[in-house]
C-alpha cells in the first residue's frame, strides 16, 4: 500500500499538479485475483478480465494484479482446457485496499485407463499406468496374442483387422479413454493422438466391440485421432505375436492432447505387456489325450483308451497324415493368460505349438499340420516360431521338450509356479531350431534350459526322463538307467530269456529276432561291446541327471532310476534295446493322482514275470502308486519301440491351464 504522507511531502517540492496526481495513485485499491484448481494448484498463463481494466494474465505465482478505483468491479477468468469457460466472480474494493480474491477453474482432464491392477476390469485410477511392475499387487496391464479362430476361418484372429465377433471380445485387452468432467467439450481445434511404440507386434481397434477396426498396428500408421470425442473412447488391443528375440512383449502406448495451433499441451503414457506362451507340465490336469490311428496299432489304442479312464481320448485319423505316428513330435500343447471380465477359469486361452520340422513325406501332409488343420478354434489357438522346414532336424520334434512341474528353487527363493521347460541339445547342425530356442527363452516364465542329448539316436530328452508329479505338489524325475538294468541282468542264469511275449500287430517274429539278437542274459554277457556301452550310456545319463540336480534344485532321492539297455546304432549314437520304460504317458487325474501308461520293457522272464517291470513295480510301490490303479505295462514293442520311438512318441495330452497368475512371479 502506497505511503500517502510520504508521497505529498515529496511532491510539495513540486508543482500542486503533481501533489494531485500522487495523491490519487496512492489512494487507489489494489485487487490480487488468484486462478487455481479446485485442489489448490496454481494456474499460470489464465486470462484475467476485470471490467474496465485491460486483460491480464496469470504469473508463475497463478495471480494477476490490477490496480482500481474504490468500487465493484465483475471479475473472470479463463483458460483453454479449463471449465467452466470463464469463471465469473465480483468483487467490491476500497481506496488504499489490498484485496484477495481467488477463482477456481477445474481442469479438463483426458487420461488412459487400463487394467492395471490386473483384476479383469478397466481401472478407474490411472496415474500407474506408466510402468509394468511383475509381482502380486503391482501394476502393468497384460494384452493377449489373439491366436485362436473365433470366425472359423481356419486362420488366427490377429492374421485380420477386425475383431471377429462377440467371441473374439474376451481375447481383445480394453483401453479406455477418459475425459472429466465428462460434459465439457474439450476447446475447439484442440485433438487427441494416440501412438503405440511397437505397433508391428499390436494391433489397437477403434472400439471394444464386435465389428471393431484396427486404426494402429502393422497396417495403420500412427497416430491415431480420437474422432468424435464426448466424455469416454474405448479402443481395444491385441497382440499379434508373442515376446520373440528384439521384442520382449512391453508395449508402450502415448496419449497426446494438442491444442488448436498443434501444440501439445499434455502427455501420459501406459504400459501392457503381451501373456507369455507357456508349456503344460505332468502336474496339469488331463483333458484329453491325443493318438494316431494307424492299421497297426489298433490294440495298443484299446489298452491306453482303457487305462486312461474318463480321460477324453481322441483319435486322428492317420490317413490324412500320411500315416504319420508320432502325434508327440508335431506339436506342444500350452496356453496363455491375461485378466478377463468373467470366472478366472476362463482366464486361459490354450494354444498349441507347431514344430519346426515339416513332416510332408512325399507330398503328403506330415501330423506337424494338425495342430492348425484340426484343433485351431475359438478358445484355441495356435503358434508357430517359424514356418516348418524340410531341413528341420529330429531335435526339432518336440518329444525333445518337457516341462518339469512347479516347484520354489531353495537356493534362490525363486518359485517356478509353472515349472521349467527342458530341451535336448545335439552337435553341430543337430540342434533344436534357434528360433524355436529364442521363443522359448522371451516368454521367461518358464526359463528354459538344456541337457545334452547328442548321444541319442532320435536326441529327445523324453527318451531317457520323465517327470512324475505327486498329490502333494512334489514330483520325482524317473531317468533311465542302463546300470540297473545290467545290476539285474549280471545276478540272471545265463539261460534267461528277454523279448517273450511281444504282440506282433506291427511286425513278424522274424523281424523282432534278426533287429534284436541279444535275447538270452548269457548273449548279453558275453558281448562286451554291449555291455561296455551301457556304462558309456550311464556316464551320459549321470551328466543329464547333474544338471537336472542344478537347474531343478534336486537332489540324490529325487531321482528314480529306471532299467533301459541301450544299443549303439552309428558311432556314439544310441537308442534303447529294451523299450524304453520312461517314455511313457503320464494322464494326471482332477484328484491329482495319476496313471502311467509305461511301454512294457521286454526285459528278462523269471517265472513268467519280467525282471525289469519288477523293479519298476517295486519302485513305484515304495513311492505309494499301485498297478492298475497308478501305472500299467502296454506293449508298444512293434508298433512304436521298433520304429525308434515309445509310447510318449505316439500320444500327447492336452491338459488344463492353471489358474495361477503368470504376472505375480516377482522375478520375471
Amino acid at each position: 500500500m502506497c505511503d500517502s504522507d510520504k508521497a505529498i511531502d515529496l511532491a510539495k517540492e513540486q508543482s500542486e499538479e503533481s501533489i494531485t496526481k500522487v495523491d490519487k495513485e496512492c489512494l487507489k485499491a489494489t485487487l490480487r485475483v488468484k486462478v487455481v484448481t479446485p485442489s489448490g494448484q496454481i494456474i499460470e498463463t489464465a486470462q484475467v478480465e476485470v471490467s474496465g481494466q485491460p486483460n491480464k494474465p496469470t504469473e508463475a505465482n497463478g495471480i494477476a494484479v490490477f490496480k482500481l478505483d474504490a468500487g465493484t468491479y465483475d471479475v473472470q477468468a479463463q483458460k483453454p482446457g479449463f471449465t467452466p469457460t470463464p469463471v465469473k466472480g465480483s468483487v467490491t474494493v476500497k481506496e488504499n485496499e489490498d484485496v484477495p480474491l481467488e477463482l477456481k477453474l477445474t481442469p479438463i482432464e483426458v487420461h488412459i485407463h487400463i487394467d492395471a491392477n490386473r483384476d479383469g476390469v478397466v481401472d478407474d485410477e490411472w496415474t500407474n499406468n506408466d510402468k509394468w511392475e511383475p509381482g502380486a499387487k503391482k501394476f502393468g496391464a497384460i494384452v493377449l496374442c489373439n491366436n485362436d479362430d473365433e470366425n472359423n476361418k481356419t486362420t488366427e484372429d490377429n492374421r485380420n483387422g477386425v475383431i471377429d465377433g462377440g467371441g473374439d471380445l474376451a481375447d481383445i485387452a480394453p483401453i479406455e479413454i477418459r475425459k472429466t468432467p465428462e460434459n465439457e467439450p474439450l476447446p475447439p481445434g484442440w485433438k487427441l493422438e494416440l501412438e503405440v511404440d511397437k505397433k508391428d507386434y499390436v494391433r489397437v481397434f477403434d472400439k471394444h466391440a464386435a465389428g471393431g477396426v484396427e486404426v494402429i498396428g502393422p497396417t495403420k500408421s500412427d497416430p491415431y485421432l480420437i474422432p468424435d470425442f464426448n466424455k469416454v473412447s474405448k479402443l481395444g488391443i491385441e497382440a499379434i505375436s508373442y515376446p520373440i528375440k528384439n521384442f520382449d512383449g512391453l508395449i508402450n502406448i502415448k496419449l497426446t492432447v494438442k491444442d488448436d495451433s498443434g501444440i501439445a499441451v499434455y502427455t501420459e503414457n501406459a504400459k501392457m505387456r503381451v501373456a507369455p506362451w507357456m508349456m503344460f507340465n505332468h502336474a496339469n490336469i488331463t483333458e484329453k489325450v491325443y493318438m494316431v490311428k494307424t492299421s497297426d496299432n489298433n490294440k495298443i489304442r484299446r489298452e491306453i483308451k482303457a487305462a486312461i479312464g474318463t480321460v477324453a481320448f481322441e483319435e486322428i485319423d492317420g490317413s490324412r497324415y500320411n500315416g504319420d505316428r508320432w502325434i508327440q513330435d508335431g506339436m506342444e500343447p500350452g496356453f496363455a493368460s491375461m485378466p478377463k471380465p468373467v470366472n478366472k477359469t476362463e482366464w486361459p486361452v490354450p494354444a498349441t505349438l507347431r514344430t519346426a520340422t515339416d513332416r510332408t513325406d512325399g507330398g503328403k501332409n506330415g501330423i506337424d499340420s494338425y495342430p492348425k488343420s484340426e484343433l485351431l478354434k475359438a478358445n484355441y489357438g495356435f503358434l508357430q516360431a517359424l514356418p516348418p522346414s524340410l531341413a528341420g532336424t529330429s531335435l526339432d520334434s518336440f518329444g525333445n521338450l518337457e516341462c518339469s512341474p512347479p516347484f520354489t528353487d531353495q537356493r534362490n527363493g525363486r518359485e517356478y509356479k509353472f515349472g521349467r521347460i527342458v530341451y535336448g541339445k545335439g552337435k553341430g547342425s543337430e540342434i533344436m531350431n534357434s528360433k524355436v530356442i529364442e521363443l522359448l527363452d522371451e516368454q521367461k516364465v518358464q526359463e528354459p534350459f538344456s541337457i545334452d542329448t547328442s548321444w541319442l539316436w532320435v536326441g529327445h530328452v523324453d527318451e531317457v526322463i520323465t517327470f512324475l508329479p505327486f498329490t502333494d505338489g512334489s514330483f520325482k524325475v524317473l531317468i533311465a538307467s542302463p546300470k540297473k538294468a545290467m545290476e539285474i541282468v549280471g545276478g540272471l542264469e545265463d539261460s534267461i530269456k528277454l523279448f517273450k511275449n511281444i504282440d506282433l500287430s506291427g511286425a513278424t517274429r522274424t523281424k523282432v529276432d534278426k533287429k534284436y539278437e541279444l535275447q538270452t542274459v548269457k548273449q548279453i554277457k558275453e558281448h562286451k561291446i554291449f555291455t561296455n556301452l551301457q556304462n558309456t550310456v550311464q556316464k551320459k545319463i549321470d551328466q543329464i541327471r547333474s544338471v537336472l540336480k542344478t537347474e531343478l534344485n534336486l537332489n540324490d532321492n529325487d531321482f528314480v532310476h529306471i532299467p533301459v539297455l541301450f544299443e549303439e546304432v552309428e558311432s556314439g549314437e544310441y537308442i534303447a534295446y529294451t523299450a524304453g520304460a520312461v517314455n511313457m504317458l503320464v494322464v494326471t487325474k482332477e484328484t491329482k493322482e495319476v496313471m502311467l501308461c509305461i511301454p512294457k520293457p521286454f526285459g528278462p522272464v523269471v517265472g513268467g514275470d519280467c525282471v525289469f517291470e519288477k523293479e519298476i513295480t517295486k519302485k513305484l510301490n515304495l513311492l505309494g502308486l499301485q498297478s492298475d490303479s497308478n501305472f500299467k505295462f502296454i506293449d508298444d514293442f512293434t508298433t512304436y519301440h521298433m520304429w525308434e520311438g515309445e509310447i510318449h512318441c505316439g500320444t500327447n495330452s492336452q491338459r488344463k491351464p492353471p489358474i495361477d497368475n503368470w504376472w505375480n512371479l516377482s522375478w520375471i
